[in-house]
């Protein structure tokens, strides 16, 4: 009897069919990142002698208001602190809708998702520009929009957390005659509790430093500035009477004529 002789293994070239084609189009997405964002590795090592300046004027620090920096500290926590509890609590409520394995129905957990998506999907920066019209200035706009945007983040985490969770256990608790929320808060939550803690503390830290960003919205004078750019940006893209007769777009001229329109003319007006 013959010995069979071993078949050779073909391997196939790694540039060849599927590999070249997502090679291609790896190639081709990463250049036009590359030349729509102006990425300039030369331009970078041409400028870090102006990052080391900048650093070194940093130091020695000045410690003149060191204790109005204390309050604004102080002030930055209890933001990031009251955002972070807001959003543990909505995301409690939105986990055991948006989770697809104890949703009462599919209605609820479509709709659950959806607004953990539009939660999550907006910017801090831009829910604090919403709340900002609807409180005025101060923490509580930032308190909210770290609040809202952390419920939409930690809902999806704690839904997903609770969809990949052993079916045993959800059976177990269901076989006791417990209802829905029983077996979220029984059988569940007990096995998922260290894992809800570790979202929720690095949401914290997110929020800590978010809220040093949103400080702006509680510093009045800062706050003003902005709101004063987005107004004359409003005028000048929205404005009739500015498109009209008030200035000149090209050239920035007013006219200063008594027939010339004032801002007051202008519908819409923030304010």
């Amino acid at each position: 009897m013959s010995a069979e002789l071993p078949v050779p293994l073909v391997t196939r070239p790694w540039w060849s069919g599927r590999k070249s084609a997502f090679v291609a189009v790896a190639v081709t997405v990463y250049g036009f990142a590359l030349w729509q964002t102006g990425t300039n590795p030369r331009a970078f090592i041409e400028g870090f002698p102006n990052l080391v300046r900048f650093v070194a004027g940093m130091f020695p620090p000045d410690f003149s208001s060191i204790s109005h920096l204390l309050g604004r500290v102080v002030e930055t926590i209890r933001i990031a602190v009251m955002g972070t509890a807001l959003a543990t609590a909505g995301a409690f409520f939105l986990a055991p809708l948006a989770a697809r394995n104890i949703s009462p129905s599919p209605l609820l957990y479509q709709a659950s998702r959806f607004v953990c998506d539009v939660f999550r999907g907006i910017s801090e920066l831009v829910w604090a520009i919403t709340f900002v019209a609807m409180v005025g200035l101060g923490p509580f706009s930032g308190v909210l929009a770290l609040a809202v945007h952390s419920t939409g983040a930690l809902g999806k985490y704690f839904s997903e957390a609770i969809e990949a969770i052993d079916l045993g256990i959800i059976e177990a608790t269901t076989s006791t005659g417990a209802r829905r929320i029983q077996v979220f808060l029984h059988g569940i939550f007990p096995e998922l509790r260290t894992l809800f803690a570790n979202y929720t503390l690095y949401y914290f830290e997110h929020n800590l430093r978010q809220a040093t960003v949103l400080g702006i919205w509680w510093d009045r004078p800062r706050a003003a500035f902005v709101i004063a750019i987005l107004q004359v940006s409003y005028r000048t893209h929205h404005c009739p009477a500015y498109a009209s007769a008030g200035c000149d777009r090209r050239s920035g001229k007013r006219d200063h004529s008594e027939a010339a329109p004032r801002w007051g003319n202008c519908t819409g007006q923030i304010r």
